[in-house]
């Protein structure tokens, strides 16, 4: 995963140290940026609609790296290909999955034909809502989109008749941005289940629907719009330690709500350690992200006395 040095990380990383940590990094789903890997894709002539949904929402790319996916479709002509380094993404870390996207509408008559819409997107499963209190669960993709072209970072329960739950809008620039934010400050769309234990984060081409015409409408045989995803993260915005000792940071019931596992969310260690104790940062199975994306406030120096 790709990773931002700012003041911010120097003092994590020093309260990190305090804490007895090792290495930090974010126990989330996502992607980096990644290219030529193995991967799957469709040609589709038009003449009709065909719709590629590769992975599906809550099943997988395969039976071991479960909860990738990408789905495309047209009633045109299409080129679609998706590659993923599933398992060691660009840092080669275990669990940084990676993917790369493309959806080119390509009409050429009369062998293909010219359609009136199309579609597509990258994501992975995400986990479930942190928190029905929306203003305090956050969401954040960090995404390279072509540039002046609208795209949409969302995150949804289980596709019904139509799509539900949240999303951000944003434009390429070519280069990584990350877009984001509160769940309550995003724009909401069907019927979203706060209840769905495996939520889906993605991002898609387009703006409300508007693809075909905003993004690739055939008319430039050097436009291939493609998406690279990274960090795809839905963390509860504050936590507060809650135990009076030490423990594992990723064990929701030390903390009040749950534990803080994602990008700029903030952990609060107040009043409750009655003594000096370790809090591990890091486990064999719940790696925790801290830093410039994991703000750590803490009265370390006033419970050790």
């Amino acid at each position: 995963m790709r990773s931002r040095t700012t003041p911010t990380t120097m003092f994590a990383v020093a309260i990190a140290a305090a804490l007895g940590a090792g290495v930090a990094r974010a126990d989330v789903q996502d992607y980096s940026a990644a290219t030529g890997a193995p991967g799957t894709g469709i040609d589709h002539s038009g003449f009709g609609f065909f719709q590629a949904d590769f992975g599906g929402w809550d099943a997988g790319l395969d039976a071991n790296h479960p909860g990738e996916f990408e789905f495309a479709g047209s009633d045109g002509a299409f080129h679609m290909e998706a590659f993923t380094l599933l398992n060691q993404g660009f840092t080669g870390r275990t669990g940084d999955h990676a993917a790369h996207f493309v959806m080119d509408y390509n009409p050429m008559p009369p062998n293909t034909s010219f359609g009136t819409f199309w579609f597509g997107g990258v994501g992975n499963d995400i986990g479930p809502l942190p928190s029905t209190n929306f203003a305090q669960v956050l969401a954040y993709a960090d995404v390279i989109a072509p540039n002046g072209k609208p795209f949409e970072f969302r995150t949804e329960s289980d596709f019904t008749s139509q799509g539900n739950g949240f999303k951000f809008y944003g434009t390429g620039n070519g280069t990584w941005q990350t877009v984001g934010g509160a769940l309550s400050t995003a724009v909401t769309f069907g019927n979203f289940n706060p209840n769905d234990p495996q939520l889906s984060s993605l991002v898609a081409f387009g703006h409300d629907g508007h693809e075909i015409d905003l993004v690739d409408d055939g008319s430039d045989a050097n436009n291939h719009p493609t998406l690279l995803v990274d960090n795809l993260t839905l963390t509860i915005a504050q936590a507060s330690w809650n135990a009076t000792g030490g423990g594992s940071w990723g064990t929701n019931a030390n903390w009040s709500p749950i534990a803080p596992n994602g990008g700029n969310a903030v952990a609060v260690f107040g009043s409750s350690i009655t003594a000096p104790s370790t809090v591990p940062l890091r486990a064999s199975s719940t790696p925790v992200r801290c830093g410039s994306t994991t703000r750590i406030v803490t009265r370390l120096a006033a419970r050790a006395r």
